[in-house]
């Protein structure tokens, strides 16, 4: 079984598993999972992907760079 998603409320927070150590393919399977729970499609679907992933790679980017 997969990572375990937190709700939508709870932003793109993965339970069990730390951020930076899921590969972007794991990731980005496992948000289209989320988004599908959600009841997201098509492009609303894409963006969510897209905007969380995007937020992981500032958080990891800030990570670095302290």
């Amino acid at each position: 079984m997969g990572p375990v998603m937190a709700k939508a409320g709870g932003g793109s927070k993965v339970e069990g598993m730390k951020e930076d150590r899921l590969m972007p393919k794991k990731m980005h399977a496992a948000l289209i999972r989320q988004a599908k729970k959600l009841g997201l499609t098509g492009k609303r679907r894409d963006a969510y992907v897209y905007g969380t992933m995007a937020k992981q790679r500032t958080r990891q980017a800030g990570k670095r760079h302290r």
